[in-house]
């Protein structure tokens, strides 16, 4: 749904006579994404979407036709093999951790796929094809190129971690290298990896989602993922649900230290 918006909002444009520079003030974002948005990698607020409109003087049957277009995306959750052309579903997180200055996740159904060994994706990728459709070769393949993201500098990753995950394995022999991924990856000056205890009171951890602010213009989006596809969410009111709950539980868990450490004796 997000790429039939994105050729929409195009083709008024180019029907309007405008380039993506055209657009950059009416909408107030980059021509980067503009661009993205037009490809369907990045959805529009409606308020985008309503200034993208009215700068294009389209049709009034028109405006009414993208408008809903755009609501019932807000509101869609996207099958995952329709979520990228790609047979291993990387291509999207790639692209989105990329284009990000800051990536919070929080997770509690499996490690992020940002620290996974090898080994462990290896084991994870069928256990988490519910369709059939991934290439689990390729899958693992691509999740390894997507971590070299956090080398780069100037970034930052936040990575809050349910306590249960350091004891669940997706296969046999997998966990002491998995465990020993998490503790080197938290030496980077770029990332910063949190325990959430299971033993606390407070705030409930309710699912797993992941925040990213974009590099460009610091607009910040909320992506859930669940059994049958995923879901990006832009709505400020709800974007600023999710960053109250990531402040509540990123307070309620163990610091970088204590949360390093535990990790080790788990090791050992």
């Amino acid at each position: 749904m997000r790429r039939q918006l994105g050729a929409e909002l195009q083709a008024l444009r180019t029907l309007a006579g405008l380039t993506q520079r055209d657009l950059q003030d009416a909408i107030g974002l980059g021509q980067v994404a503009v661009s993205r948005i037009e490809r369907g990698e990045r959805l529009p607020t409606r308020d985008q979407v309503q200034a993208w409109v009215h700068r294009t003087a389209a049709a009034a049957e028109v405006v009414e036709r993208v408008v809903a277009l755009a609501e019932a995306a807000h509101g869609a959750t996207t099958p995952w093999p329709d979520l990228d052309d790609a047979p291993h579903l990387q291509g999207v997180a790639g692209r989105r951790e990329v284009a990000a200055s800051l990536v919070r996740g929080w997770t509690t159904e499996f490690l992020p796929g940002l620290l996974q060994t090898a080994q462990y994706a290896r084991q994870l990728f069928p256990l988490v094809d519910p369709y059939g459709s991934i290439d689990h070769a390729a899958s693992v393949a691509a999740r390894l190129e997507r971590q070299q993201v956090l080398f780069e500098p100037g970034r930052r990753f936040e990575f809050l971690i349910a306590e249960h995950l350091l004891s669940w394995s997706p296969g046999p022999g997998v966990l002491p290298a998995q465990l020993d991924r998490i503790v080197s990856v938290a030496t980077l000056e770029t990332v910063e990896v949190r325990v959430l205890p299971s033993k606390r009171t407070g705030t409930p951890g309710w699912h797993s989602f992941a925040m990213f602010t974009a590099a460009d213009d610091g607009a910040v989006f909320v992506t859930t993922e669940l059994l049958h596809g995923g879901q990006e969410l832009h709505d400020r009111d709800v974007v600023g649900l999710y960053e109250r709950l990531w402040t509540s539980l990123w307070e309620s868990a163990l610091s970088e230290r204590d949360s390093v450490e535990l990790i080790r004796g788990l090791i050992g």
